[in-house]
């Protein structure tokens, strides 16, 4: 019992690391999944995708997914240390425990303003181009005001903006519209620099 007290804080961490990765490799593949989906305009086409779709539509939804794996991940830590060391033996490491709890708690914090800060962003956009007479124009400022500033790496925003194109009115055809031929814009470039470094390397002709 003594040496499965003296290793249980460790297993709990490793145990803990474990479930956190699981997850972070689930909500990875989700968002990959669902920005492929928003980049081609369409709706959700796999489950991963799905599921990140409906935990990023609101804060509310965010904090509850996040609560309910931390919920299930605290139930199944509880569980693995009474099967290993027994109640007893729990609550001499009930504070290693807590501070996995706590540590949870400030997870589902950190998701919660990542959504809020997207939803936030969508909203500014939404507003903007409703209030403008030119909306094709202000969707249009929008995006190009992202790729002069140097923000075109700037993935939240483009996802926002991306987003917002998604909504079946004129804000957001109008949105898709300009997003359209910046992707087409941006296709061309990559096409033409690739042609451009397959002649340098290709060296000069046997005429020339």
């Amino acid at each position: 019992m003594q040496f499965d007290l003296m290793a249980a804080p460790y297993l709990f961490v490793v145990l803990a690391f474990m479930i956190q990765i699981f997850w972070f490799m689930l909500q990875r593949r989700g968002q990959i999944d669902y920005a492929q989906d928003l980049y081609h305009f369409r709706a959700p086409t796999t489950v991963f995708s799905r599921y990140y779709a409906w935990r990023s539509g609101s804060v509310g939804k965010s904090v509850i997914d996040a609560a309910l794996f931390n919920i299930v991940s605290l139930g199944l830590i509880v569980v693995f240390g009474v099967l290993t060391v027994g109640p007893e033996g729990m609550m001499e490491i009930s504070a290693l425990v807590v501070l996995i709890g706590v540590f949870s708690v400030f997870n589902v914090g950190q998701i919660a303003r990542r959504v809020r800060k997207r939803i936030e962003l969508e909203r500014t956009i939404i507003r903007n181009i409703s209030q403008s007479v030119d909306k094709v124009g202000e969707a249009r400022r929008l995006v190009e005001q992202q790729v002069l500033t140097g923000q075109s790496r700037n993935p939240t925003v483009w996802f926002a903006l991306f987003c917002v194109a998604q909504i079946q009115d004129q804000i957001g055809w109008s949105l898709r519209d300009v997003l359209l031929e910046e992707r087409n814009k941006m296709t061309t470039t990559r096409k033409e620099t690739f042609q451009s470094a397959q002649d340098e390397d290709a060296g000069p002709s046997i005429g020339g």
